[in-house]
């Protein structure tokens, strides 16, 4: 199987050749610090500019699903603050994801998933930004679990696909 960094370093590659699943994959990597240094902020923006070239919201959901499920952090106040700065400067991407974290009970405090105040807030800070495209997205990971190494399989598939392997 594909471990972390090399998954991270397949994106990359793939990313930087113009695959657009891979450019989000790359992104999802940097949000949850699969493979690399966990970093939200370049994270959100690299996922908002896969966005701003059309990838689609349920692409994004199947990865925030899976990628969540990856996590090598168990304290998620640093990320939910790093996410909330980026919100508060009107990322529409970053209030998605800590939606997206609500939803699967990941917030800061910690609360029973899902917590449903706190996902229609970012729902509604969504939709006053004019993000309605970003509700789909939180409201897909309201009920989402799904297996725990669709990344990394996703990894091998770019490997095979993009000619990228070893």
């Amino acid at each position: 199987g594909t471990d972390p960094l090399r998954a991270f370093q397949l994106f990359r590659a793939a990313a930087a050749a113009g695959h657009r699943l891979a450019q989000a994959n790359f992104a999802i990597c940097h949000l949850f610090g699969v493979g690399t240094s966990l970093d939200p902020v370049f994270g959100a923006q690299l996922l908002e500019a896969v966005f701003e070239k059309g990838f689609s919201i349920a692409d994004a959901t199947w990865l925030l699903k899976e990628g969540s499920s990856l996590l090598k952090v168990t304290d998620f106040s640093e990320v939910v603050q790093s996410l909330e700065r980026e919100a508060s400067r009107g990322s529409g991407v970053a209030e998605a994801i800590l939606g997206v974290f609500a939803a699967r009970g990941l917030t800061r405090p910690p609360c029973t998933m899902p917590c449903r105040e706190e996902v229609e807030r970012r729902i509604e800070a969504l939709k006053a930004r004019g993000r309605t495209d970003l509700v789909a997205l939180v409201l897909a990971n309201a009920s989402a679990s799904e297996g725990r190494n669709a990344v990394l399989s996703a990894a091998r598939t770019i490997e095979g696909v993009a000619g990228l392997g070893a």
